[in-house]
């Protein structure tokens, strides 16, 4: 497995060490080794894995990844390409060499796109794209291996960090507006649920070549998780909403603030339409093809969300 030491990687590792297994890991520092049996150092913005790695290893775990960075910490290309595609793709040729009999790559809801679009999309999206074509022609062309592509779109659970986290933190100190309702709504997975995913696709050989999905059942504006996030927390509920217009008006000012002075703003159209647009996602395709069903919604799993950050001595509680 490559990424277990991160969010998904841990939960993944633990499932799989419970069920008996032998996981072997691959990771660029000390500390990302201490999920797994055989550990292998590997850095993979600038290495590639050792066929050796590969030894006595029946199934690939693909869930390294450079993240959808924003404007304020822009990474180059060249790092994309080597994590989301290169990498993975030679790890893929190297594991066919070795007999390897499962292949499951990590990939992300952003490289759901028409093939005429790949030129204006944004390098996150493109690698995730290429490695998904050269992954899906390895698998026409193959029946050694069990190839097969997860596309998760925004993951939630206990240790969440990133966008979910913020909002949760800021909530918490008092410090975010209440916002609209009735915006656009973002599908959401629990961590549980896109583990569950894996495991059935590994283990199933109707995936082979496929690629899913994973979306939960019920779809969120940024206010539904205002409330879920107030409640869990024990705060009252709120009663008024800062309209939607004043957060367009200052993301105008914030876009012109960071054109005029290079600075990035904390609210710009970046941010603003990260919160207030629609990103709506299915997991029809592998209900469909094989059964597999959503346990989970955000409503079941923010309790547990908000217990393990009130724990973290990062939260400055």
């Amino acid at each position: 497995m490559t990424g277990a030491s991160g969010f998904l990687g841990r939960a993944l590792c633990q499932t799989l060490q419970e069920q008996g297994h032998r996981v072997d890991v691959v990771g660029r520092n000390p500390g990302d080794l201490q999920y797994g049996g055989c550990q292998w150092l590997v850095d993979l913005s600038s290495e590639l894995i050792p066929l050796e790695a590969l030894d006595d290893v029946d199934t690939v775990f693909y869930l390294a990844g450079i993240a959808h960075a924003s404007r304020s910490a822009p990474l180059p290309d060249k790092l994309y390409l080597q994590v989301n595609y290169k990498a993975p793709v030679d790890l893929l040729k190297k594991s066919q060499a070795q007999g390897v009999k499962r292949f499951v790559y990590i990939s992300s809801v952003k490289a759901e796109f028409n093939r005429s679009d790949i030129e204006a999309a944004d390098i996150y999206s493109k690698s995730k794209y290429l490695a998904e074509q050269a992954m899906l022609d390895a698998a026409k062309k193959s029946t050694d291996i069990h190839i097969v592509i997860i596309r998760p779109c925004l993951i939630y659970g206990d240790g969440v960090r990133g966008n979910l986290y913020s909002m949760l933190k800021w909530i918490d100190r008092g410090w975010f507006p209440p916002l609209p309702r009735n915006t656009g709504k973002r599908s959401m997975i629990s961590r549980e649920d896109v583990v569950s995913a894996i495991l059935c696709v590994a283990e199933n050989n109707k995936a082979h070549g496929g690629y899913y999905i994973l979306a939960d059942r019920e779809p969120m504006c940024a206010r539904e998780l205002q409330d879920e996030f107030r409640s869990a927390l024990g705060l009252r509920p709120l009663n008024w909403h800062v309209p939607l217009m004043f957060f367009k008006l200052l993301s105008l000012l914030g876009d012109f603030t960071e054109k005029v002075t290079g600075r990035v703003m904390p609210v710009n159209g970046e941010v603003v339409n990260k919160i207030f647009s629609s990103e709506y996602y299915s997991s029809e395709k592998i209900n469909r093809e094989l059964g597999w069903v959503a346990q989970y919604t955000f409503s079941d799993r923010v309790a547990g969300l908000v217990t393990d950050y009130l724990a973290d001595p990062s939260s400055f509680h």
